[in-house]
């Protein structure tokens, strides 16, 4: 019977950060009042892809991260597969590259980071733009980059809480 107990608490840690990104896809999309908010929201999802592809690859596969990239699609109403190409893409190239950024400094991470969400989100516009048949504003988009970038040591600290707590470890 314990180890029964045991495989559910593994496969639910394991389930966890999958069920963080539905969720916080969830909220990127929430009507904050603010019609204008939309476009600056942070990208939540890239976030949570991001820091488990690097710290828990096996809990962030490949099939998990179109699934939360395909939701956010169905939420927001933007080009249907788009987010899942930009996050899966972004998965493969951590997973890859993990070596690299695995056991750093917070600083390396977090500029990792910011390199990769410019070149995703610019990627992002560029086609989301194409798609439109016209410039997204750039405002909007700079603010959404900005807060992105700034945010993301807040949301890597609950990750590496959440962390802690569901495999005893950072």
């Amino acid at each position: 019977m314990s180890s029964v107990l045991i495989q559910t608490r593994n496969g639910l840690a394991i389930a966890t950060p999958f069920i963080l990104g539905i969720l916080l896809a969830v909220i990127h999309v929430l009507p904050y009042g603010a019609p204008e908010l939309a476009y600056v929201m942070p990208s939540l999802t890239l976030m949570t892809v991001y820091y488990w592809a690097i710290q828990r690859p096996e809990t962030m596969p490949a099939s998990a991260v179109f699934i939360i990239g395909l939701w956010q699609d169905v939420l927001y109403g933007g080009p249907m597969g788009l987010t899942s190409l930009i996050l899966v893409l972004v998965r493969e190239l951590l997973v890859n590259q993990r070596r690299v950024l695995i056991g750093k400094s917070f600083l390396v991470n977090w500029m990792g980071f910011a390199i990769v969400v410019a070149v995703t989100l610019i990627m992002g516009w560029v086609l989301a733009s194409w798609w439109h048949w016209t410039l997204i504003a750039i405002p909007p988009f700079i603010a959404h980059l900005a807060l992105t970038i700034t945010l993301y040591p807040i949301f890597a600290g609950l990750f590496a809480g959440l962390q802690r707590v569901l495999f005893g470890e950072d």
